[in-house]
């Protein structure tokens, strides 16, 4: 029987079989159900929102209620530094691809911060409105990293850029010593009054109100990738990015999943007027949905090898979808072993949208001008 270790690196490099077959699913379970108790890490004040690995596996970021986020050394379990500089709820963090000292974090106050841990700079940026739900890095540019927000944009932000309403702060590292308790350095940071409840969405109140009366579109267009509730929107109620993640290695395909219950395909060379319906690719959902908007999707991420879309959708199953070929396999209470279904790809023909729509519609148009001809 192969280590734990050997099972968890062939699954996540999709080496052989690892997906496939009975004998495949009976090593990882076996492997799983070996995993035990290590530690606990201590030292947050609230709930735990989001971990994220460094790149070679050293070090653990936690982000926190507690508006801090924590770095800790994974083999010894101590806490090696605190981040500070949120002011509310911490939900999302990732390491920049190749690096063990910069992180990027977002939360409830919306904004985005860039920690270098070792110098102590952190950049802010505050290009949403309302509170971040989710930012991962580019995993083949170390500059650059996604978000997305409940104020229905998704951006990709280059750090080398000079943007607007974007400021650098000093001191917001504190690092730990050897020695150190495991309760030093806590505590939270102020809150800002100004920060909306998560059950308003989150960000700030000023924020809010500058955006009302620049535009529709958002506050910094230059960062800016899709905006679901964007000019033309014909939706009645504001839609909510819940996550965005990259492909693993293509460089520009990207997935998203919103409040609509979809799981939507991007090229990011094929983006119009930053909306999601004109720009969509593919886009993936359960066949069966009368209103996919009743069951929103709440997350989704790419396979190791970019074939597959792993998806969830709130009071509903998670669905692996092929990217490619649109099938799907649903795995839930009722159907353990994954039960394969054809999802839609409902920007092309589901909704008549998109650019293969697009394509059928003028192939279409050409067919009737040419019976046309032919008739006379």
């Amino acid at each position: 029987m192969s280590s734990l270790h050997s099972v968890l690196l062939r699954r996540e490099h999709s080496l052989g079989s690892i997906w496939r077959g009975r004998t495949s699913r009976v090593a990882i379970h076996d492997a799983v159900s070996r995993l035990n108790h290590s530690r606990d890490l201590l030292g947050h004040q609230g709930c735990v929102n989001t971990l994220s690995f460094s790149g070679c596996g050293e070090f653990l970021a936690s982000g926190s209620d507690d508006t801090t986020l924590r770095v800790y050394q994974w083999a010894t379990g101590k806490c090696k530094a605190i981040l500070h500089g949120h002011c509310s709820n911490v939900f999302a963090s990732s390491y920049a691809q190749g690096s063990e000292s910069v992180l990027v974090s977002g939360g409830n106050d919306a904004d985005l911060r860039l920690y270098n841990i070792q110098t102590g700079e952190c950049n802010v940026y505050q290009h949403h409105y309302k509170k971040v739900l989710r930012v991962v890095c580019d995993p083949r540019d170390p500059f650059c990293f996604f978000s997305c927000s409940a104020d229905g944009t998704v951006r990709l932000i280059d750090s080398r850029v000079p943007y607007e309403r974007t400021v650098t702060e000093q001191g917001r590292v504190t690092g730990l010593t050897e020695d150190a308790h495991e309760g030093e350095g806590e505590g939270l940071d102020e809150e800002d009054e100004d920060v909306l409840p998560q059950a308003f969405g989150g960000g700030r109140s000023s924020t809010r109100a500058h955006h009302v009366q620049t535009s529709s579109q958002s506050i910094i267009s230059s960062s800016l990738l899709l905006n679901y509730n964007g000019a033309g929107s014909r939706q009645f109620t504001t839609r909510t990015v819940y996550s965005v993640d990259p492909h693993p290695f293509d460089g520009h395909t990207f997935i998203t999943c919103a409040s609509d219950g979809l799981v939507r395909l991007f090229d990011r060379r094929m983006i119009h007027n930053y909306s999601p319906t004109a720009s969509c690719v593919h886009a993936y959902g359960n066949d069966t949905w009368k209103n996919p908007g009743d069951y929103e999707a709440t997350g989704c991420m790419f396979s190791a090898d970019g074939r597959d879309i792993a998806a969830t959708n709130l009071s509903e199953s998670i669905y692996v979808y092929n990217v490619n070929y649109g099938s799907s396999k649903r795995y839930g209470p009722s159907s353990p072993r994954g039960e394969k279904r054809n999802s839609r790809a409902r920007a092309d023909s589901a909704t008549n949208e998109g650019p293969a729509a697009r394509t059928r519609s003028e192939t279409k148009k050409r067919r009737e001008e040419r019976d046309h001809t032919e008739e006379k």
